[in-house]
C-alpha cells in the first residue's frame, strides 16, 4: 500500500506493508502461518482433589439388614472409583484397623447406599461413610448404632416363667436372668446379649463366639454367623460352655 504523506511544506511517498491474521493463525518472521488452539491448550488442568463425602443415618430394613446411606458433597473434580461404608468398634477406624466390616456401596445421584446383615461387633458398634477418587479418599465422620428393643413391647422372654429373684424359666431356652439393657445371664450359656430375630428365635451374642442364632425348634443347636457353622451345646463345665462343631468335627 502506498501513501503521501505531508507536513505543509514537504510531500512524501511511504510503502506500508499490511499483514492481514486470521483468527485461527499466526504470523511467523519468514511469513509462514502458524495455528492457534482456540482450546486454551497451554492453560494448566484444572486441579483435582479428595472426594468429601458424609455419613447420613443408617435404617433398618423389614428384613432386619442395615440399609448404610452416604453424601457426596464434592467428588473433587474427577470420577469417583469407589463409594462405600466401614463397620467397626471404633469410631476413629480406617481400612487397616483390626475388626472392621467393609460394605461397598452403589452410587446414584449424589447418594450412595449399601445394605449389610447386622454385624458381629457387639451391640454398639460404628458405621462411617468413605469416597475414592484419584487424588486420594475420604473417611467421613463415624455415627454410632445400638442394638435396643422397642420400650413399648413385651420383652421375648414375656411368657417365659417367673422364678426368684428375677430369673425366667423358658421351656424352650431354659433358666436364666434377664437385664433391662438385653444381656442376660443363662444358667448354661453365661453371659450373653439377646435380640429378637422378629419371627420366633434369638440372636445371641458372647464375647467367646461372637453371633449365634438359634430358635426354638433348633435349641441345643446355634448357627455361627462369624463362620456359617452350626454348633452343639454339650455341657457348662467350671464356668464355659462347650459346643460340638459339626464342620470341624472337633469340641469347643
Amino acid at each position: 500500500l502506498t501513501v503521501q504523506v505531508s507536513d505543509g511544506e514537504h510531500n512524501a511517498t511511504k510503502n506500508l506493508a499490511i499483514t492481514v491474521v486470521d483468527v485461527n493463525e499466526t504470523s511467523s518472521e519468514d511469513g509462514n502461518s502458524t495455528n492457534v488452539d482456540d482450546n486454551n491448550s497451554n492453560l494448566p488442568p484444572d486441579p483435582v482433589y479428595v472426594p468429601i463425602a458424609r455419613t447420613l443415618p443408617v435404617e433398618v430394613s423389614g428384613d432386619g439388614e442395615l440399609v448404610l446411606k452416604g453424601l457426596i458433597l464434592t467428588d473433587g473434580g474427577t470420577a469417583l472409583t469407589q463409594v462405600g461404608f466401614i463397620l467397626s468398634k471404633s469410631l476413629f477406624a480406617n481400612f487397616d484397623s483390626p475388626e472392621v466390616v467393609l460394605v461397598e456401596g452403589s452410587l446414584s445421584g449424589d447418594v450412595f447406599t449399601a445394605t449389610s446383615e447386622i454385624p458381629d461387633l457387639g451391640n454398639r458398634f460404628y458405621y462411617r461413610a468413605y469416597a475414592i477418587n484419584s487424588a486420594g479418599t475420604d473417611l467421613a465422620s463415624a455415627k454410632r448404632y445400638e442394638i435396643t428393643e422397642d420400650p413399648n413391647e413385651n420383652p421375648w422372654w414375656f411368657n417365659s416363667v417367673e422364678a426368684e429373684a428375677g430369673w425366667r424359666i423358658s421351656s424352650w431356652f431354659g433358666t436364666f436372668r434377664p437385664y433391662e439393657n438385653g444381656w442376660l445371664y443363662h444358667a448354661d450359656l453365661g453371659w450373653i446379649y439377646a435380640h429378637p430375630d422378629g419371627v420366633d428365635g434369638l440372636w445371641l451374642w458372647s464375647d467367646d463366639q461372637g453371633w449365634l442364632w438359634t430358635n426354638p425348634a433348633s435349641y441345643r443347636y446355634l448357627y455361627r454367623a462369624s463362620t456359617s457353622e452350626w454348633l452343639y451345646f454339650i455341657k457348662r463345665r467350671d464356668g464355659r460352655a462347650y459346643f460340638y462343631n459339626y464342620a470341624t468335627g472337633s469340641v469347643e
